[in-house]
């Protein structure tokens, strides 16, 4: 049983068009999506929102159109939150979303009778543009009705097989049957070919030539008239243009490590299907998946390293200056879509800057102003070690969670967790010695306090006590007095009643 969708737009380029005119802001678009209301029931919430902000944008002055537009756009967002994450307040379907949280508060205001300044009001309707903008109408940038998956299950497994035997064309392998020394390889790619290749022509595979068999998948592969799009991601998406880890190696053979290039084999197997796809929809379309796949967390580094080489190669073909590509040089890249590139910054995408700033013509200084901030944002993880070289870059969080740290109450012992002893180091400093902590010669002792009289005190009696003898002084000097020795080294037994002493022990009187 099959289930019918209606949409309210004629075609794709109908929809394209509408698009373009909604991220260019133009009021026309407003006569379009008045058709497609007259045409279906309910138009999709992103398009219901879009009215509301563009009906609201003729007049920046008025408060309250601009207040309604707003509320009808924090309304989509509280719907996306229940629908997708489940949360039923508004402040955490926006956290969710990434929309600010002074745009709830707009809301809030509004709908208790203050009406915020105009300037907030502006300000809000124009995160809420380029949210809507970014989110929506980008985010369904040539939308391709989807193959049906045995179609697209066919396309993929003919790619995979085009994919060996030009790999092994390059390899110089004559025909077919010379592959069977391979038997694994042999029997992947004998499957591939009887599961999409015409019937009538799968009982001559032996004998095929690699070429032949290449250009046979290559035909099979145009016959099925796969929209580009579809065919640019499927080649980005799947293990097509970054073969899986150990047929990469195979192609790779001995590089040095910290300098990735795209192979030369995989550069002859897909240079037709990327001019065919550049011819068609551009080559910019490549460059706008492999940066999206770049930025996903479930592809590993390696493959990313890969897509970025894939960047360069196709870059370097636009601007006529690959050996292997040649692409057109009208590829419609601008400013936008170098903002959607390095939004998501990682080393990568810092690396590739060069890169995108030639596409769009950027000049040095500002180039070397965006890298500043991505060298700020993304940190020097170029460091093999992992100690980065730039120091971290704390946020308004930060600091508030230190504030609030420091403003707790201490009670008690706390451990110290860095003492820092490790670092410490012991020296002694120019011309130091023993003499700077000796008493002078006038130095006197002052007298203790007196006790009470009724009091009687007793001194204890202390014994001889041994003269203390500083290494290389074992003999004192002839001509040399007692008096002359610092004074706590001195024999002062003889003189010590003259002096009270620091301990007393009382006696009470009987």
């Amino acid at each position: 049983m099959f289930t019918l969708h209606l949409e309210p737009w004629f075609d794709r380029a109908e929809w394209n068009h509408v698009r373009d005119l909604v991220l260019a802001r133009d009021p026309t678009a407003l006569h379009f999506m008045k058709v497609w209301r007259s045409r279906s029931a309910r138009l999709p919430a992103g398009v219901e929102t879009t009215v509301s902000l563009l009906e609201a944008s003729s007049n920046m002055d008025n408060s309250l159109a601009l207040s309604m537009s707003i509320n009808r756009f924090l309304n989509h967002v509280s719907h996306i939150g229940m629908n997708e994450f489940g949360v039923s307040k508004l402040h955490a379907a926006a956290d969710r979303l990434q929309v600010p949280g002074w745009i709830v508060d707009i809301r809030h205001e509004t709908t208790h009778g203050h009406m915020p300044s105009i300037t907030i009001l502006r300000s809000g309707f124009e995160v809420c543009w380029s949210w809507i903008c970014a989110n929506y109408w980008e985010n369904k940038m040539n939308p391709v009705l989807p193959l049906k998956d045995q179609e697209r299950d066919a396309l993929e497994n003919l790619l995979e097989c085009y994919l060996y035997l030009r790999v092994y064309q390059c390899w110089g392998t004559m025909y077919v049957k010379d592959i069977a020394e391979n038997g694994d390889v042999f029997t992947h790619i004998k499957s591939l070919w009887g599961n999409c290749v015409r019937q009538k022509k799968t009982k001559d595979f032996l004998s095929l030539s690699v070429k032949q068999a290449a250009a046979i998948t290559k035909n099979e592969i145009l016959n099925l008239q796969t929209e580009k799009e579809e065919l640019a991601r499927i080649l980005v998406d799947e293990e097509l243009l970054v073969p899986e880890d150990s047929f990469l190696q195979s192609l790779v053979g001995e590089e040095e490590d910290d300098h990735v290039e795209v192979p030369k084999d995989l550069l002859f197997v897909w240079k037709d299907y990327i001019e065919l796809i550049d011819e068609s929809v551009g080559a910019k379309l490549l460059i706008d998946l492999l940066v999206e796949k770049i930025g996903r967390n479930d592809v590993e580094e390696n493959h990313k390293e890969y897509c970025a080489a894939w960047i360069v190669e196709i870059s370097e073909g636009i601007l006529a200056r690959s050996k292997h590509l040649t692409l057109k040089k009208d590829h419609g890249a601008g400013i936008k879509d170098f903002e959607r590139w390095i939004s998501k910054p990682n080393r990568l995408i810092q690396m590739l800057l060069p890169c995108f700033s030639s596409l769009i013509g950027l000049g040095r200084r500002k180039q070397s102003l965006i890298d500043d901030l991505m060298t700020a944002a993304v940190g020097d993880s170029e460091e093999q070690d992992g100690n980065s070289s730039v120091e971290k870059v704390f946020s308004v969080e930060d600091i508030a969670a230190e504030a609030e740290e420091a403003a707790k109450p201490t009670l008690g012992w706390r451990p110290v967790t860095s003492s820092g002893w490790d670092q410490q180091i012991l020296r002694t400093f120019h011309d130091q010695s023993w003499e700077s902590l000796w008493l002078g010669e006038t130095a006197e002792w002052l007298p203790s306090p007196r006790q009470p009289e009724e009091e009687e005190e007793f001194q204890l009696s202390v014994r001889h006590s041994m003269q203390v003898v500083w290494p290389g002084e074992e003999v004192l000097p002839q001509g040399r007095a007692e008096e002359d020795k610092p004074f706590f080294y001195r024999d002062v037994s003889q003189n010590l009643n003259q002096f009270s002493s620091p301990r007393r022990k009382r006696v009470r009187k009987n």
